[in-house]
């Protein structure tokens, strides 16, 4: 300019305190973060056990969910044990989801229908909220927060247990009414998933007030 002023420099040395001052703000609550992080996931025996046992309920895929044995005219179901994956298989590859919601029509195969509608929705409900747990205790990890977590292990206990509640009535009603017919047992999957996602449960309880308290010790950012 005209002024012989350097407008570009003119008050550098305070512009260069100010971006210092701002990249310092921006270090401290990334270090924050990851300092809530680590404490979140790792900070303690219990924490690393709850990061831990978040997988351990995918053991019941593979485990014998049902033992089951069908006698039928013309046509025989030698007993065989089918657990989680033998059924998502069997619906993908054999079964037709159609089939068997047409089958809930039939007054002969209404109730077994019935069941096993049921408690696909409810296995599917039980793994998609386990699935969502380990998102929400990755995500809930930088704000040190606990509760979606309590939610997701509640949702997937209540729906194990809800299973187990429908596949006994069904060997207490059907199952008894038909002796020569059916043979039908509950498999470990259905014991061993209640007791993990209990245990998950339980655990997510007792961090989730830790956590709060902690919170209240935490520089906010």
């Amino acid at each position: 300019p005209s002024c012989g002023a350097n407008i570009p420099n003119y008050n550098w040395e305070e512009r260069l305190e100010q971006d210092a001052d701002v990249a310092e703000a921006a270090w401290k609550v990334f270090r924050a973060r990851v300092a809530a992080v680590k404490s979140t996931l790792f900070g303690g025996v219990l924490r690393v056990i709850r990061f831990a046992f978040t997988f351990v309920p995918l053991v019941i895929l593979p485990l014998p969910l049902i033992k089951l044995a069908l006698s039928l005219p013309f046509t025989d179901f030698e007993p065989a044990s089918y657990s989680i994956i033998n059924i998502a298989l069997g619906i993908i590859q054999s079964y037709n989801i159609k089939n068997i919601l047409s089958a809930a029509d039939s007054e002969i195969l209404k109730t077994p229908a019935t069941v096993i509608l049921a408690s696909l929705i409810l296995i599917v409900l039980a793994i998609l909220f386990a699935v969502l747990n380990f998102v929400f205790m990755l995500t809930g990890s930088f704000s040190m927060k606990n509760a979606k977590n309590v939610f997701c292990c509640a949702v997937s206990t209540v729906c194990f247990i809800a299973l187990a509640a429908v596949l006994m009535v069904f060997k207490s009603t059907v199952v008894a009414a038909n002796p020569a017919l059916i043979s039908f047992s509950l498999g470990p999957a259905v014991f061993v998933g209640i007791g993990l996602f209990t245990f998950n449960l339980i655990i997510n309880i007792v961090l989730n007030r830790s956590l709060k308290k902690q919170r209240l010790t935490m520089p906010a950012f």
